[in-house]
């Protein structure tokens, strides 16, 4: 993982109409695949669709690459006191501890948000003031396809 910090921002205007998206997506598959952001599609301008096509940009970009983007509530459990961890949950730890997640949800600017964590923790926000989330609402992995 290599981080690489978004090239663009949410921009508001006065009337607190969002200008432009931000690409903190493409900064984190960037970061992942270890490319730079200008070889990952620039998904933010689909957003306004709201039809998941941006998903389906991103999904068909990645399976060029040989990688599959999933989701995977297991993450969760690192989110969540140790001592609440069952023996089932510990078992799921020892799967995927030290492996790389995405973590969405809301930032302190009060817009949707992705991160880079690991084993719980956050490892790399793509947003230049790096303030992380403030809601955690799902987690998803790059899985290698023809594994």
């Amino acid at each position: 993982m290599i981080p690489i910090t978004q090239t663009k921002v949410v921009v508001e205007n006065s009337k607190g109409e969002v200008v432009q998206r931000g690409n903190c997506y493409a900064a984190c598959i960037a970061s992942l695949l270890e490319v730079p952001i200008t070889e990952v599609p620039n998904v933010e301008v689909f957003y306004h669709l709201d039809t998941g096509y941006h998903t389906e940009v991103m999904l068909t970009f990645l399976s060029s690459k040989g990688w599959d983007l999933c989701t995977d509530d297991r993450y969760g459990i690192f989110h969540k006191p140790k001592e609440n961890w069952d023996d089932n949950e510990k078992k799921i730890v020892d799967e995927i501890v030290g492996n790389y997640y995405l973590v969405s949800g809301k930032s302190a600017r009060g817009v949707s948000h992705i991160c880079i964590y690991q084993n719980g923790q956050l490892l790399h926000d793509p947003h230049p003031t790096r303030e992380g989330l403030q809601t955690i609402e799902y987690f998803q992995t790059l899985e290698k396809l023809g594994l």
